[in-house]
């Protein structure tokens, strides 16, 4: 096979698939004797989407960080939830006057302070108790006018 034949060829099969994909508004008709005998050639493109293998570890890794930001959300959430209960709890067994009342705790492996005051074993075991697995290591809370602080060691 001479070279241009296989050019031909090759020209022909992309004319019979673009055929065959439908019509567009930019088409005209080969007369007779022109080339091949084709009712309509479809002129243009057919835009087509390759995306490289980094624009794919792009969507993935987009994915997994919206994954672990939702994961993140839903952590938070669950802590302040958490942390109202123990505020609620240390207001209901007057370690402290109010909500408000609570300007710093630390909770640690074997002691509890609450606004500085080291409390004795008993409270220490109920408030561990209280929260079960949440923050089993530990956690730090401070607050300071309107910031405050959370720490929890996991």
């Amino acid at each position: 096979m001479r070279p241009n034949t296989t050019l031909v060829l090759f020209l022909s099969m992309v004319l019979v698939s673009s055929a065959t994909i439908g019509k567009s508004q930019n088409t005209r008709s080969l007369a007779a004797g022109q080339g091949p005998q084709y009712d309509t050639i479809i002129i243009g493109r057919i835009n087509t989407t390759v995306m490289t293998s980094r624009e794919t570890r792009a969507m993935e890794q987009a994915e997994r960080d919206d994954e672990q930001e939702q994961h993140n959300r839903d952590q938070a959430a669950e802590d302040r939830a958490m942390l109202n209960k123990l505020i609620q709890y240390l207001v209901g067994e007057h370690l402290v006057p109010g909500p408000h009342g609570l300007k710093s705790l630390v909770l640690t492996g074997n002691t509890l302070t609450i606004n500085g005051a080291k409390q004795s074993g008993d409270t220490w075991q109920a408030i561990r108790t209280k929260l079960g697995s949440w923050a089993r290591n530990g956690l730090s809370y401070d607050i300071d006018n309107a910031n405050s602080s959370l720490t929890i060691n996991d």
